[in-house]
């Protein structure tokens, strides 16, 4: 767990992971935001719900990278869903807001709602910092969240918003489960990797 954070840190992860690059066909879980500003506001209410709730750890001596990890027994934060909900509202505005609820419960059951009574390590967001992409840190963070995931015998998933990071999802050992559809140029990629995979 990350017991301090600065409001630079939190920029950073929320840039780090909002500047994302989506193919000319999708638009992520930001299809409702009207700017890069409204996306860096989107994840920064996400990234204080994973504060408050707990989840949020840093990896690397200098906190190169982020990974928001929880497990079904894991908690949240009702003040972090405030941050988060304030977040969404500041990104999409209020009928951006309550349209993407909207889509976001008819798109169909979540991966962790589906994986609830078994159990689940579940990556909530993993981001590295810009200046220390493409070093190894995803794929560190994964294995901490696959280890965990041996250790309680249980699944680990993760939800992802573009085919190509589904893809690298792949490529480190997690299969697609599902994919949802929120609007005609934004999904969710269910995945899972299943115990005792040695990927």
């Amino acid at each position: 767990m990350t017991d301090r954070i600065t409001k630079d840190e939190i920029q950073a992860i929320a840039e780090a992971f909002s500047d994302y690059e989506f193919d000319d066909q999708e638009k992520g879980l930001y299809y409702l935001c009207k700017s890069r500003q409204g996306r860096i506001d989107f994840v920064k209410g996400y990234v204080r719900l994973g504060i408050q709730s707990g989840w949020l750890r840093s990896y690397g001596d200098r906190n190169q990278s982020y990974m928001c990890i929880r497990t079904h027994r894991s908690g949240s934060s009702i003040t972090g869903w405030i941050a988060f909900i304030r977040g969404i509202i500041k990104g999409m505005g209020i009928a951006g807001a309550i349209k993407f609820s909207k889509d976001y419960f008819r798109a169909g059951k979540p991966i962790e709602k589906i994986f609830e009574k078994s159990g689940y390590v579940q990556i909530k967001m993993l981001a590295v910092k810009k200046e220390y992409q493409g070093q190894g840190y995803m794929r560190k963070m994964v294995r901490s969240a696959f280890d965990l995931a041996d250790e309680l015998k249980v699944p680990c998933i993760v939800s992802t918003d573009a085919k190509s990071k589904a893809d690298r999802y792949k490529h480190l050992g997690f299969e697609l489960y599902q994919i949802r559809k929120l609007s005609d140029h934004s999904f969710e990629y269910d995945m899972v990797r299943c115990f005792g995979n040695n990927n």
